[in-house]
C-alpha cells in the first residue's frame, strides 16, 4: 500500500532521478517499500546502499550486505534504499527549523493521485510472528588439563563435520 501511493505521487510529479528510501521502516522492517517502488515505477532499485557518488547521470553504490560488500550502478531514474551508516544526520539550527515551518506542504488526498480502495488495501496479511527456536547442545569440557578439553572439542566439531 505505501509503495502505490509513493508511486502515484511520483508519476504526479513527473520528475526526479534518485529516490531515496530507508532500508526498512520502524513497524515491521519489512524492506519492501523501496523494491516495490522501483517496480511500480518500472526503474532500478539498488538496496542496502552504504555509500554513493553521483556521476553524471548515474549513481555508483557500495551495497553492504552482511559482512560482504559489493558496487553497483544505475542510470537515472533510480530507487536507492540506505542503511544508518549512509551518513551523519546534521542538526538543524533554530533558525532553520523555524524556517521549515513557513515553507508549504502540498497534501493530496487518494482521490487526487486516482487511487482506489485496491490500491490503499495492504497487500501482505501477517498471519503471525514467531521467533526462531535455536536447539543447543550445551556440552561442557569440565575434566582434563585445557590441551586435552581443546581436543574433545576438536574432536566433538569433527565428529559432526564442523571442521
Amino acid at each position: 500500500m505505501t509503495a502505490n501511493v509513493l508511486a502515484a505521487a511520483l508519476r504526479k510529479i513527473d520528475r526526479y532521478d534518485i529516490i531515496i528510501c530507508g532500508e526498512g521502516s520502524a513497524d515491521s522492517y519489512g524492506q519492501q517499500v523501496g523494491p516495490r517502488l522501483a517496480t511500480l515505477l518500472g526503474i532500478p532499485v539498488i538496496t542496502f546502499v552504504s555509500e554513493m557518488k553521483i556521476e553524471a547521470n548515474k549513481v555508483i553504490a557500495t551495497r553492504k550486505i552482511g559482512d560482504c560488500t559489493e558496487v553497483a550502478t544505475a542510470e537515472f531514474p533510480v530507487v536507492i534504499t540506505v542503511l544508518p551508516e549512509i551518513n551523519k544526520p546534521r542538526i538543524p539550527s533554530l533558525k532553520q527549523v523555524l524556517g521549515a515551518a513557513k515553507k508549504p506542504v502540498t497534501e493530496w488526498k487518494a482521490g487526487d493521485l486516482g487511487l482506489g480502495s485496491e490500491e490503499l488495501s495492504p497487500v501482505n496479511k501477517v498471519k503471525g510472528i514467531k521467533g526462531f527456536v535455536m536447539s543447543r547442545k550445551n556440552v561442557m569440557y569440565k575434566d582434563g588439563t585445557p590441551a586435552e578439553k581443546v581436543s574433545g572439542l576438536v574432536a566433538s566439531l569433527a565428529k559432526e563435520g564442523v571442521l
